[in-house]
């Protein structure tokens, strides 16, 4: 079973209207709304097995798939397509530990800070949450800026592509939103970067990258199924060996990050 929190799905025949209309007349704050319009809803996702997806107004869906994939994706689209990505239950609001914001940290870290927000052009609250360790925040910056800025095999905008894949995969709530607003800022369509997000294999890329977005997903969601003929594949279709290393490394570096935001609940740097 996969638990999810969606803004409007489920509920009874005619509820979202009965919300709408509620909602029009709350004098609510806009928090106390959106902690409301978010409902926990579960759904069973096996092969062969019915997977229900209660009518959702934004996107006008009633149906019944049976088909595993077709699910994720519709999953993945009630998931993200929400004017909020803020995860709240029961009232908390995210994260679960404490980060270290600017104003609380050492002299040490704050250097620290100041070279990710020269790098990133922000500072995410993923190194804010390593802010209690200098070393560890360090190692962690030096990893990834290296990993995804520096173009010693992939160009940017695919490692950036690979990211977005793996996080919508994974259905990080708190790394999709930030890799979404970096494909923005590197120039890509909105449209495109949230297909990628959600159903990358109807995305209109390049034949030689989706087949590499494809390798990216097989390593995510089935690494006990690798094979050299995997590599040989990617070899055959033109990407040498610092191109397949850097698809590997973005690939492992979120699987890491999409489970280390999750555990610690960290709230989205962007909306």
């Amino acid at each position: 079973m996969v638990q999810f929190l969606l803004r409007r799905c489920g509920g009874r025949p005619g509820q979202a209207e009965n919300d709408r209309q509620r909602e029009s007349h709350s004098h609510e704050t806009s928090d106390r709304a959106d902690e409301y319009r978010l409902q926990s809803a579960s759904f069973h996702i096996q092969k062969g097995a019915p997977l229900l997806i209660a009518e959702r107004p934004e996107i006008r869906l009633s149906s019944i798939h049976r088909d595993r994939e077709t699910g994720l994706a519709i999953l993945r689209r009630c998931v993200f397509s929400t004017r909020r990505l803020s995860i709240r239950l029961r009232g908390v609001v995210m994260p679960f530990l404490p980060v270290l914001p600017d104003e609380q940290a050492s002299p040490e870290v704050r250097k620290i800070y100041e070279e990710v927000t020269r790098h990133w052009g922000f500072l995410p609250n993923y190194f804010q949450a390593l802010g209690h360790n200098a070393q560890l925040l360090q190692d962690q910056v030096n990893l990834f800026t290296n990993a995804m800025q520096e173009e010693r095999g992939l160009p940017r905008i695919v490692k950036e592509q690979i990211a977005t894949v793996v996080s919508g995969i994974n259905m990080s709530s708190y790394c999709l939103p930030q890799h979404l607003e970096i494909l923005g800022r590197m120039g890509m369509d909105k449209s495109l970067s949230r297909r990628l997000s959600i159903d990358y294999q109807s995305a209109p890329l390049d034949s030689k990258v989706m087949e590499l977005l494809k390798f990216c997903e097989k390593l995510t969601t089935r690494p006990g199924d690798m094979q050299r003929a995997d590599i040989e594949n990617l070899r055959q279709l033109g990407w040498n060996d610092a191109d397949i290393f850097d698809a590997v490394l973005v690939t492992s570096l979120f699987a890491c990050a999409n489970r280390f935001s999750s555990g610690l609940g960290l709230t989205p740097d962007f909306d």
